[in-house]
């Protein structure tokens, strides 16, 4: 974590501490009092994460919808050249079902003739 965002984590989480504490504290060692911040750090540093992971899942969720429902073909494959992924378009002008061609080998699609250009 840079230098800039962990000073910010930790004033927020300082104040955060003593929000929490409703009586006026008891004089306290100094590790204590650490381990009580770097609790509160790794609580905001935990809702940071959760909002991430919710905003990727939103994103994750908007490129399938697009990728699977585009007008046009779309083939993932791997570098053996097996199908990774493909959407709906892409398996109807294939005329298979999606998941009959995931894993198989996309040259076996291709003419003769355009073979040699596919492999290159």
């Amino acid at each position: 974590m840079p230098p800039r965002k962990t000073t910010t984590l930790r004033r927020r989480a300082e104040r955060t501490l003593q929000q929490r504490k409703t009586r006026k504290p008891s004089p306290r060692s100094r590790l204590i009092h650490e381990l009580e911040v770097h609790e509160v750090e790794l609580e905001l540093q935990n809702e940071e994460l959760v909002e991430a992971r919710e905003r990727v899942e939103a994103a994750l969720e908007r490129y399938t919808e697009v990728f699977d429902f585009a007008p046009i073909g779309y083939v993932t494959l791997d570098a053996r050249g097996a199908v990774r992924e493909i959407n709906h378009a892409g398996a109807a002008l294939l005329g298979a079902q999606r998941t009959a061609l995931i894993e198989q080998q996309f040259a076996s699609n291709v003419t003769p003739k355009s073979l040699p250009t596919f492999r290159r």
